[in-house]
């Protein structure tokens, strides 16, 4: 008897993007706890739980998306008869579940961070497709993933929260709400005049070149050498994108999706900057900064087996 193959659960998950998601939870932990250690249980916990939320909400995505995806994208589990429709519906619903159960063994604040966060990718793969509502339902999610890392690193060091500790995660929602903007150019649902597709990638770049400010409201203050890095990587970062919106002039969905691609890409640049702003303590900020910026090569070998299309 053949083995079963999990092959189909992998690309339907979009395995290729999940070291971004782990990424996230790791680097609110870092916040939350001002760059100290939380444990290793706590550390396991948060990146295991926002790792099912988000492979659970890709695969609820694709079973939302059989019907379209036997026209345009009939080789994507559901459509080529890899996975069961209904398979993948309980597939999804358990992922979503398991990560908000996870969640909530980190604390009750924690697990209704990551409960809202679920709850919006699942309204975001059945209903919020909108122009504006879908960026923004995206932007919520990420920015979601990151605060959920940022109260359960609160919740383990006992301390308060405060304002401060939601501006990364709100800047972060920002820039990936710019770069969702790019979809519907990419998909054919809003048409291409001029040179549109230019602005939200500008506004993209300037976030990201920002995105390290809104870590010196936090406390400890950050360090030099941590801010120096933290912009280092953040402007560096942005300027290919800025670079690319100066450059293209002649917008097709192909040029746009490859500006959302490398938009995406450098979400783990922006986490990364986050966590150099961190860098105090027992150095555990500072290993989740290199855990980013390796993630990024894990992602880019993940997506030449696993293409995340």
């Amino acid at each position: 008897m053949a083995r079963p193959s999990f092959r189909p659960y992998l690309l339907l998950t979009r395995v290729s993007l999940a070291p971004s998601a782990l990424v996230d939870a790791a680097v609110g932990l870092a916040i939350g706890g001002a760059g100290q250690s939380p444990g290793w249980r706590v550390i396991v916990t948060a990146c295991v739980a926002s790792g099912c939320v988000f492979a659970g909400g890709m695969a609820l995505n694709d079973w939302a998306d059989r019907e379209q995806d036997r026209l345009t994208r009939p080789e994507r589990a559901i459509p080529s008869g890899a996975v069961a429709p209904m398979r993948a519906l309980k597939f999804a619903v358990c992922l979503l579940g398991i990560g908000v159960l996870l969640a909530f063994s980190l604390g009750l604040a924690p697990g209704l961070v990551l409960g809202a966060v679920a709850t919006l990718a699942a309204l975001y793969d059945l209903r919020l497709r909108g122009g504006w509502t879908g960026p923004a339902a995206l932007a919520l999610c990420r920015a979601g993933n990151l605060g959920f890392g940022v109260v359960a690193g609160l919740a383990a060091s006992a301390q308060p929260m405060e304002l401060a500790h939601w501006l990364p995660a709100i800047g972060y929602g920002l820039y990936v709400g710019a770069i969702s903007r790019l979809s519907p150019f990419e998909d054919g649902h809003r048409p291409i005049e001029g040179n549109a597709p230019a602005l939200p990638l500008r506004v993209a770049a300037i976030t990201l070149a920002c995105l390290p400010a809104s870590a010196f409201a936090l406390r400890p203050q950050p360090t030099g050498w941590g801010a120096l890095c933290a912009f280092g990587i953040s402007v560096s970062a942005a300027w290919g994108l800025w670079r690319l919106a100066a450059a293209q002039t002649d917008w097709t969905p192909g040029s746009v999706g490859k500006a959302m691609g490398m938009g995406l890409r450098r979400l783990m640049f922006a986490t990364a900057s986050l966590a150099c702003m961190t860098w105090h303590g027992d150095g555990f900020a500072y290993g989740v900064t290199l855990a980013g910026l390796l993630g990024m090569a894990l992602s880019h070998r993940l997506r030449q087996a696993f293409p995340p299309s």
